[in-house]
């Protein structure tokens, strides 16, 4: 997930396909492993990043020559030598060109909730990179697609319903106005960090008065940092902080309920749009078990449905396996 991120970012600063000119989906080594848990992390990365934007991929690496064959640093990437994933990958492709309508509907579908990403933040703030990449986690588990909103273009900020501040302590004076102004135009802000947004781009302190009076219209969700990540209690307040904000503001009406629990799912990332009259998820997990799910639309639990990649149905629940992508079509 941390890979959709950045492709994510990079359509948020321009709206077009994005590149990876070096699709690294299998690590490099002098020592050929299969296994098939591999296999099934390669197709959902490959999949994954077809749905966050990216157009082109050139997977890494498909060689012929006798130093990457004969145990090289570069033969354990090999594609000649995995006919297996060359075979999957030939697949994902014909699927992703049968279905690109429905998904590329779900990845130009409208961003309710935004970040505010600073790439200077990582001179002040430790851990900002995974405070960044676990709210984003929670936003797909919450069926919420994420928009980034960067200084050079801070405008963008008012095509959010909800920005969040992912501890970013440094901007500069133009952001911080630039979101004073966002939330007395009714925008929601909500604060990670309750430092977030106190230094200017030198890492000088701003006005505390002036940055207490905007934090004091914005929700602020106290975290701590051990290392270069939150903490576990810091991660379940911006989970339970994002997940009541969806609700309360109604971001979303299809929730993915894992059988088991009864909850919400986790470890996963769901998004959809409305097409043709009825809806379409894209549904990836990212846990190593198999587990049963159910779908609700407007609190009604939907009794069919039909994954279009394996164009199985089912009646009431499905299996969402291990790192298999699904397309999931309901009609209304």
């Amino acid at each position: 997930r941390g890979q959709t991120l950045f492709y994510d970012y990079q359509t948020s600063i321009k709206e077009t396909p994005t590149c990876n000119t070096e699709e690294h989906i299998i690590q490099d080594g002098e020592t050929m492993i299969f296994s098939d848990e591999e296999l099934q992390h390669n197709i959902a990365t490959m999949w994954q990043g077809a749905v966050h934007g990216r157009g082109t991929s050139i997977v890494w690496f498909w060689d012929r020559c006798d130093q990457s064959r004969n145990g090289g640093y570069l033969h354990n990437p090999l594609l000649t030598e995995r006919p297996d994933t060359t075979a999957a990958l030939g697949k994902l492709t014909l699927d992703l060109n049968r279905l690109a309508n429905e998904v590329v509907s779900v990845t130009e579908a409208p961003a309710n909730v935004g970040m505010l990403y600073m790439g200077t933040n990582n001179l002040y703030v430790n851990g900002y990179m995974n405070t960044m990449y676990r709210t984003y986690c929670k936003l797909g588990e919450n069926g919420q697609k994420t928009q980034f909103v960067v200084e050079s273009d801070i405008d963008k900020i008012n095509e959010l319903k909800t920005c969040i501040i992912p501890h970013v302590v440094t901007v500069r004076d133009n952001t911080f106005d630039a979101i004073e102004k966002y939330v007395e135009n009714g925008g929601k802000l909500m604060v990670l960090g309750k430092d977030s947004l106190s230094k200017d781009e030198y890492g000088r302190d701003r006005d505390a008065d002036k940055v207490a009076k905007l934090l004091s219209k914005a929700e602020v969700i106290d975290i701590n940092i051990i290392g270069t990540d939150l903490d576990t209690a810091s991660l379940e307040r911006v989970g339970v902080a994002i997940e009541n904000l969806i609700k309360t503001e109604k971001y979303s009406n299809i929730s993915i309920i894992d059988k088991e629990t009864g909850k919400n799912i986790t470890d996963c990332e769901y998004l959809y749009s409305k097409y043709e009259g009825g809806y379409i998820i894209n549904l990836c997990t990212f846990r190593d078990d198999d587990r049963e799910i159910e779908i609700y639309v407007n609190g009604k639990k939907t009794e069919n449905f039909t994954d279009l990649i394996s164009t199985e149905t089912y009646n009431g629940n499905a299996k969402a396996k291990a790192y298999t992508p699904m397309l999931i079509r309901i009609e209304e």
